[in-house]
C-alpha cells in the first residue's frame, strides 16, 4: 500500500483468485490495500483511511454473498454491521460527500438481505453504494461485471481494465475451503490421509512442518521430523521421487451434492522420471476411507487389479493430471488389467474416472497437452518446485456439468486458447447414481517411474446461492398466544427444503411451539427442523411477566444444503397490561419459635425502665417511661406503653408495639413483627422476613435483609425495603418509598408520594395523589394511578402507565412501553426502541437531546419508536427540543405526505420519500434539510425529520406512527401544516 494522498483506494482480500491480474491494471494512480487474511480487514480498511481526506471512490474486492462480504478474517455482514457501525462511521471523514463505494464480491446486494445490507452501509458510513445482485467475475463461469444494485448516484467507474476483466477467470462467490498447505499448521480441516500399501511409503505430508505428528486438522509433518521448507513456503506432498507409491488427503466435511463447486490449486510434479500423477477426486460423503487406492496409473484413486488393490472406498468421480499417461490406459499385460476401460496410455493428459459402482471406468479425458502436467519438454526433466507450478481449475455445476481448466503457459489464468480442456462433460449421466453428500480431497501416484508430486493454494467455492429468509413483525399483549404468520423464505436457484430455530426467544419472553399449545401442540427446541409445510404452524407464548420487545430468529435449508447467510428476525412487539397485585396478608403476631419455652412476664414502672428477658419466650411491657426493652434469644413480646420506647427483638420471631411515643423498634434475627402505633416511630426489620407498620405518625420503617413487608400507614413516612423481595405501601400521607435491591412492590397510596424502585425488577404503584415514580435499574412497571404523576423508568426494559390525570412519562434507557391513558401526557421514550401510546386527551410526544443529533437520534429507521394512536383531533404533538428543555421547543420549516412507498426496506423507503416528498406535485420534490415527511410503507406509516443534511439517513428522526388519525384531508394531501402535528 502506499502512502500518497489518492482520491481512490481499493481493497483486495487475497483469498480472490488471480487478484494481482486485476490490480496490475488499477490507475497507478489508486492506492491499493491487500488485507492480511489473518487479521480483522473492516479494522484494515478503517486505519488505511484514517487521516485521509478526499477519498472519492473505495472499491472493495472480496469474495461475498447476499449481505455479506469476507474481510480478512472478519467477515461484515447484516448482522454484524452494528457491530462495526462506530468504524464504518469513521469512513465519511475520508470520504467526499458525493463518494461511492464498490463491492465486487458476487450476489451482496442480491434479495431482500442484500438490499438491506447495502442500504444500511450506505447510511452508516454517508456513501453511494453499487454492489452485484448476481455473481461477479468470469462470465462463462455465470459472472459479469455490472453492479446492478445502487444506494445513490454512483459516478464512479469499475477500477479496472475491461480487457482484463474480459479475461479474468473465476468469480467472486463464497468461499468453502481455502487452504495454502504453505505452513506448518493448516487453516482448514478437519482431514483425513491415507496411503497405499507399500511398507516403505510415508503418509502425505506438510513440508513445513518438523512435527510428524498429525496437526489438528489431520495432516502429518515431515516424517524425518526435519522440516523441509520454511513455515509459509511449504506444500502439501503427496509422494515423494519413489516408486510404486500411492497417498490420498481428503477434506472431511460432507457437502450437498448438487451443491455445484469450484476447485481451484497448485499442483507440482518434478524432482523424477516423470511419472505419474495428480488426482482430484470426489467420493460419497458417507465415506472415510483410510487406505488409498492402486499406486502407478491407478493414482491412488482406482484399483489395481492384477496386484488386489482395490480402488478408494466410495469413490464417485476421479481426475487425473497425468504426467506418464496411465490414468487413461487399462494398463493391460499378459497377467491381465489392472482397470477396466481407458482408450490406452496418453502422456501428459488429463483423464476422468467413474465411482466404484462403475468399477472406477474411464468417462472421458484429454489428448496430451503442450507443455505436459509436469511442466517439461523436451525431455527435459524439471527439479524445481516453482519451475513445475500448473494452475488448475475444475467446476461442478449443480447440475454435474464437469469442465476442467489449465494454465499452460504460466499467467495465472485460464484465459488462453487451449487452456478449457474439459468442456461441459455431463459427470452425471455418464456415472452411477450420484451420493447425496460428497467429499473431496487429492491423491499421488508412482510406479515404475517417479516424481515428486504436491498440492499449494487449494481453494473451494460453491456455485449455489443460499436462501433468503424473510423479517417479520409480529405485535401482542402480555401473556398471549399468537400465530407467528408471515415466515418464508425464497431461494434464487433452487427449493426450500427446511426451516429451522436459529435462535429462541429467552425464557423470560415466552416459548415457541409447533402447533397451538392450547391444542397439543409442542415446545420447540434451537436447531430444531420444520417442513416447509409446518413453517405456518408456530406459535409464540409470552409468558405472564414480560412485556416490550423482544424476538427469535429462524433459518432456512435449500436443495443444496446452502444455509441463509443472514438468518431471519420476528420481532415482538408486547403490549404490557399491568394490574395491581394482590396485597400480602399482615398478620397479628409472628409465628411460634420451635424449641421455645414460655418464659417470663415482665412489667415495668412508671419510671424509665431498663428491662431484659429470658432465653425463653417473655411477654415485656414498659408501661410509663421512657423504656428499654430486650427480648433475647427466643420470640418476645414486647410493648412499650407510654413514652419513647426502644424496643429490641434480637433472636427468634419477636412481637414489637411501640404504641404511644416516638419509639425506636428492632426486629432482629427472625421473622418479626412490629408495630410502631402513634408517634414518629422508627422501625428496622433486621435480618428475616419481617412484617413493619409504622402506624399514625410520619414514621421511618426499614426492611433491612429477608422479603419485607412494610406499611407506612398514616402520615408522612420513609419506607426503605433493604435486600429482598420487599412489598411497601405508604399508606396516607405524603411517603418516601425506596425498594432497594431486588424485585419489589411499591404502593404509594394516597398522598403525593415519591417511590424509587432502586434495583431489581420493580413495580411501582403511585395510586391516589401527584406521585413521582422512578423505577431505577431493571425492567420495572410504573402506574402513576390518579392524579398528574412524573414516572421515570430509568435503565432496563420499562413499562410506564400514566392512568388518570396529566402525567409526564420518561422511559430514559431500554426500549421502553409508555401508557399515557387518560389525561394530557407527556412521554418521552429517551434512547432505545420505545412504544408509546397517549391514550385519551392531548398528548405529547417528545424527542429531545442536548443538540439537534442528539435529539433526533432518539429514534431512527435502525430502531424506530412506535406511537400507536397519534390522534389530531385530540390535540396530539410531536414535540422536538435540541436544547434538552421543554421550554425552548423547535419544529421541521416544513411538513409533508409523500404518500405510499414500495420499496425493500426502510432505508430504501426513506430515500424515496426524501427524492419524491408531496403526493399531490407532479415531478420529483426534494425534501430540504429540517423539513418532515410522512409515508406508508408496508401498510405501516412512518414520520421522518431531516437534520441538517439532505437525503434519509440515520441520523434523521424515524417513528412508527402507524395507527395516526391524521387531520381530515391530510391522509391524501401532499403539504402539511406543521403547527397541526408539531408544537411549537
Amino acid at each position: 500500500m502506499t502512502s500518497s494522498p489518492t482520491s481512490t483506494l481499493i481493497v483486495v482480500d487475497p483469498t480472490v483468485e488471480n487478484y494481482q491480474s486485476l490490480i496490475a491494471s488499477a490507475s497507478p494512480n489508486a492506492e491499493v490495500l491487500i488485507l492480511d487474511t489473518s487479521r480483522n480487514g473492516v479494522e484494515q480498511i478503517t486505519a488505511a483511511l484514517a487521516g485521509k481526506t478526499g477519498v472519492e471512490s473505495l472499491h472493495i474486492v472480496s469474495h461475498g454473498e447476499s449481505g455479506q462480504l469476507q474481510l480478512g478474517a472478519a467477515q461484515l455482514s447484516a448482522r454484524t454491521l452494528s457491530l462495526y457501525a462506530e468504524q464504518l462511521k469513521s469512513w465519511s471523514t475520508a470520504l467526499t460527500a458525493d463518494a461511492d463505494i464498490l463491492l465486487y464480491g458476487c450476489n451482496v446486494a442480491a434479495g431482500d438481505i442484500g438490499t438491506d445490507f447495502v442500504q444500511t452501509l450506505g447510511a452508516i458510513t454517508g456513501a453511494d453504494i453499487a454492489a452485484s445482485i448476481d455473481l461477479t467475475g468470469n462470465a462463462a463461469l455465470g459472472g459479469n461485471w455490472v453492479l446492478e444494485a445502487s444506494t445513490g448516484d454512483i459516478q464512479s467507474f469499475i477500477a479496472f481494465e475491461q480487457s482484463v476483466l474480459d479475461r479474468y477467470d473465476s468469480v467472486l462467490q463464497t468461499v468453502l475451503v481455502s487452504e495454502t498447505f504453505t505452513g506448518a499448521t493448516l487453516n482448514s480441516g478437519p482431514w483425513l490421509f491415507g496411503r497405499g500399501t507399500t511398507a516403505t511409503q510415508f503418509d502425505p505430508f506438510l513440508t513445513a512442518r518438523s512435527t510428524t505428528a498429525p496437526d489438528a486438522s489431520g495432516i502429518p509433518g515431515s516424517p524425518t521430523g526435519v522440516a523441509l521448507d520454511p513455515d509459509g513456503q511449504g506444500a502439501l506432498r503427496l509422494t515423494s521421487a519413489d516408486r510404486d507409491e500411492a497417498s490420498f488427503v481428503i477434506y472431511d466435511t460432507p457437502v450437498e451434492s448438487n451443491a455445484g463447486l469450484s476447485i481451484t490449486f497448485d499442483l507440482f510434479a518434478y524432482g523424477g522420471t516423470g511419472a505419474d500423477g495428480i488426482g482430484f477426486f470426489l467420493i460419497d460423503g458417507s465415506q472415510s476411507p483410510s487406505v488409498a487406492g492402486g499406486f502407478g496409473g491407478s493414482f491412488g484413486y482406482a484399483p489395481r487389479n492384477v496386484d488386489g488393490i482395490a480402488g478408494l472406498q466410495g469413490g464417485y468421480l476421479g481426475i487425473g493430471f497425468d504426467a506418464y499417461g496411465n490414468f487413461s490406459s487399462t494398463e493391460t499385460t499378459f497377467r491381465g488389467s489392472q482397470k477396466t476401460t481407458g482408450p490406452g496410455r496418453i502422456p501428459d493428459s488429463i483423464a476422468v474416472r467413474g465411482s466404484q459402482q462403475t468399477d472406477y471406468a474411464y468417462l472421458t479425458g484429454t489428448g496430451s497437452l503442450p507443455r505436459g502436467i509436469d511442466n517439461s519438454f523436451n525431455g527435459a526433466v524439471v527439479t524445481n518446485r516453482e519451475d513445475a507450478r500448473r494452475r488448475v481449475n475444475v467446476e461442478l455445476s449443480r447440475t454435474g456439468v464437469l469442465s476442467v481448466r489449465i494454465d499452460l503457459n504460466g499467467d495465472d489464468d485460464f484465459n488462453d486458447p487451449g487452456e478449457l480442456v474439459i468442456d461441459s462433460f455431463d459427470a452425471i449421466a455418464a456415472n452411477s447414481p450420484v451420493p447425496d453428500t460428497f467429499k473431496f480431497g487429492f491423491s499421488g501416484s508412482t510406479g515404475s517411474q517417479t516424481n515428486i508430486h504436491e498440492v499449494r493454494n487449494f481453494l473451494v467455492e460453491t456455485l449455489s446461492q443460499p436462501p433468503q429468509v424473510a423479517n417479520v413483525n409480529l405485535s401482542l399483549n402480555q401473556g398471549e398466544t399468537v400465530n407467528v404468520t408471515g415466515l418464508n423464505a425464497t431461494d434464487p436457484d433452487g427449493v426450500i427444503v427446511a426451516y429451522f430455530i436459529d435462535t429462541l426467544p429467552p425464557a423470560n419472553q415466552g416459548t415457541l411451539f409447533l402447533g397451538n399449545p392450547n391444542a397439543g401442540g409442542t415446545a420447540l427446541v434451537e436447531g430444531q427442523e420444520i417442513s416447509p409445510a409446518q413453517i405456518g404452524q408456530i406459535f409464540f407464548r409470552g409468558t405472564p411477566e414480560f412485556f416490550g420487545n423482544g424476538g427469535f430468529t429462524y433459518n432456512a435449508i435449500d436443495d443444496s444444503g446452502s444455509v441463509a447467510a443472514t438468518p431471519g428476525t420476528v420481532a415482538l412487539s408486547v403490549q404490557g397490561v399491568l394490574d395491581f397485585p394482590p396485597e400480602p396478608e399482615f398478620p397479628e403476631q409472628p409465628p411460634a419459635d420451635p424449641g421455645c419455652l414460655p418464659g417470663l412476664t415482665l412489667v415495668g414502672t412508671a419510671g424509665n425502665d431498663r428491662i431484659e428477658g429470658s432465653a425463653d419466650s417473655d411477654t415485656i411491657r414498659g408501661l410509663a417511661g421512657n423504656d428499654v426493652l430486650l427480648g433475647l434469644e427466643c420470640g418476645d413480646i414486647l410493648e412499650g406503653g407510654l413514652g419513647n420506647d426502644r424496643l429490641i427483638g434480637d433472636g427468634g420471631n419477636d412481637l414489637l408495639r411501640g404504641n404511644q411515643g416516638d419509639d425506636i423498634l428492632r426486629g432482629g434475627q427472625g421473622v418479626d413483627v412490629l408495630f410502631g402505633n402513634l408517634g414518629n416511630d422508627d422501625l428496622d426489620g433486621g435480618s428475616g422476613d419481617d412484617f413493619l407498620d409504622g402506624g399514625a405518625g410520619n414514621d421511618i420503617v426499614r426492611g433491612k435483609r429477608g422479603n419485607d413487608v412494610l406499611r407506612g400507614n398514616d402520615g408522612n413516612d420513609v419506607l426503605e425495603g433493604g435486600a429482598g423481595n420487599d412489598d411497601l405501601d405508604g399508606g396516607l400521607g405524603n411517603d418516601i418509598l425506596r425498594g432497594g435491591g431486588n424485585q419489589d412492590i411499591l404502593r404509594g397510596r394516597q398522598g403525593e408520594d415519591r417511590l424509587f424502585g432502586g434495583r431489581g425488577d420493580d413495580n411501582l404503584f403511585g395510586n391516589l395523589g401527584d406521585d413521582r415514580l422512578d423505577g431505577g435499574l431493571g425492567d420495572d412497571r410504573l402506574n402513576g394511578g390518579v392524579g398528574n404523576d412524573v414516572l421515570f423508568g430509568r435503565q432496563g426494559d420499562d413499562l410506564l402507565r400514566g392512568k388518570e390525570g396529566d402525567d409526564v412519562l420518561y422511559g430514559n434507557r431500554g426500549n421502553d412501553v409508555l401508557q399515557g391513558e387518560e389525561g394530557d401526557d407527556l412521554l418521552v421514550g429517551g434512547p432505545g426502541q420505545d412504544i408509546m401510546t397517549g391514550g385519551t386527551g392531548a398528548d405529547r410526544f417528545f424527542f429531545v437531546g442536548v443538540n439537534q443529533d442528539a435529539a433526533l437520534r432518539q429514534s431512527t429507521g435502525a430502531a424506530p419508536d412506535q406511537i400507536t394512536d397519534f390522534n389530531f383531533s385530540e390535540g396530539d404533538k410531536v414535540l422536538l427540543s435540541y436544547e434538552n428543555n421543554l421550554g425552548a421547543l423547535t419544529a421541521p420549516t416544513g411538513l409533508f405526505n409523500a404518500g405510499t412507498i414500495t420499496a425493500r426496506n426502510i432505508i430504501r423507503a426513506g430515500r424515496r420519500a426524501f427524492r419524491d416528498k408531496n403526493q399531490e406535485a407532479e415531478g420529483n420534490q426534494r425534501l430540504q434539510a429540517r423539513e418532515a415527511v410522512f409515508f406508508e410503507w408496508r401498510n405501516q406509516t412512518f414520520l421522518v425529520v431531516n437534520n441538517n443534511v439532505p437525503g434519509y439517513g440515520f441520523r434523521d428522526l424515524t417513528v412508527n406512527m402507524t395507527g395516526i388519525n391524521f387531520k381530515p384531508g391530510d391522509q391524501a394531501a401532499g403539504v402539511l401544516n406543521v403547527t397541526d402535528y408539531f408544537a411549537v
